[in-house]
């Protein structure tokens, strides 16, 4: 029996739906978001998702049309508003029940209603359960929590763990947009990788004010969100830098200097003076930078490259695209083990990078 959650995701399907009268605009400057993307926790011109061993496809207009390369139309029942309501999986069905915006939670055989909170990323930081199964004394109370890794430039997430050791990974491509689109190649001085930082931001500098940031195009959000290490939940304050109405990286605040600690770029629009940045493949970085190294640190659970050019920057790749499986132990003998291009699919590209 499956008791909880995300207990059943590498065996059922994990989300996915339809809202056949979609008609976003595609474009970089307003997110698509529909009733199916909601469900996979996605927005944006999303055209294929990998999750686990199972992959999504949508059209151009945010409405799911392949699971596992089959029609969705057997796995999913919907409401009058195209909105999934029921998912039929390892012989069992789970009914879904949603409020104006998005699932709110689901009921699954033996153990009854299993509801879902969220942050104001609309990302799910829990699920919880509070039916009492017979004869099972672990099916009461089941709370699983999640933290999240990496995301990307549409603030989609592309990790995340939770409190029951398990660990998702998401690998997504996107349709073209229009307007300024994730492929421009041009690299503005706001947006330009630094041997101190990223435009006008360093690391140890004090940390900016929301609003428009003085002498730049760029723009500070301000927001916070509660994490979880060691145990306990504490909240990390993290100014969300905009450009040209897209959220191009993050800045994480020091409590103690009230200083930047660290900047994650996010998007395709953020580069090197030479140009590479997220979506570069592992073998331009390696054309490119001569002092190139790639390796695993099981500290954090992170695949990096780096290189002398850009010392305490960490060009973060995808799991999904590592060929082998990260649980050998021949990974955890030392802090940091090195691997190679090979190591990795081909094409294999560059999803985040982290300034420290």
């Amino acid at each position: 029996m499956c008791l909880v959650f995300s207990l059943c995701s590498n065996s059922r399907t994990d989300s996915g739906q339809r809202s056949d009268s979609a008609t976003a605009e595609v474009t970089a400057k307003s997110p698509l978001v529909t009733p199916d993307l909601t469900f996979f926790e996605l927005q944006g011109p999303v055209k294929k998702v990998t999750v686990n061993k199972n992959t999504y496809e949508f059209d151009n207009n945010g409405n799911l049309t392949k699971v596992n390369g089959k029609s969705p139309s057997s796995l999913y029942s919907r409401d009058e508003k195209r909105r999934i309501v029921s998912e039929n999986a390892d012989g069992m069905e789970y009914v879904y029940f949603w409020d104006s915006k998005r699932p709110t939670g689901y009921t699954v055989p033996m153990i009854g209603d299993i509801t879902f909170t969220y942050d104001e990323r609309g990302f799910r930081t829990a699920e919880k359960s509070e039916q009492q199964v017979e004869g099972c004394d672990e099916c009461r109370d089941v709370y699983v929590t999640y933290t999240y890794g990496n995301t990307d430039a549409y603030g989609n997430w592309l990790s995340r763990s939770n409190n029951i050791g398990e660990k998702t990974v998401r690998k997504i491509e996107y349709y073209a947009v229009s307007g300024a689109a994730a492929n421009d190649n041009s690299v503005d001085k706001d947006l330009t990788i630094t041997k101190s930082g990223v435009g006008p931001f360093a690391i140890g500098a004090k940390f900016p004010a929301a609003g428009p940031v003085p002498g730049s195009k760029l723009t500070i959000k301000r927001t916070s969100r509660t994490e979880i290490g060691e145990g306990e939940e504490y909240t990390v304050v993290i100014d969300q830098v905009m450009f040209d109405n897209e959220t191009v990286m993050e800045l994480v605040k020091d409590y103690d200097k009230n200083t930047i600690n660290e900047i994650k770029i996010l998007s395709t629009r953020v580069k090197t003076a030479e140009g590479i940045g997220v979506g570069s493949t592992i073998e331009t970085f390696f054309n490119t930078y001569s002092s190139a190294d790639l390796g695993f640190t099981y500290i954090s659970g992170l695949l990096m490259m780096m290189c002398d050019e850009y010392e305490s920057c960490q060009f973060l790749l995808s799991e999904l695209d590592f060929k082998y499986d990260l649980t050998n132990g021949k990974y955890y003998q030392s802090d940091y083990i090195t691997l190679k291009p090979s190591d990795f699919k081909p094409g294999a590209k560059i999803v985040a990078i982290r300034r420290f």
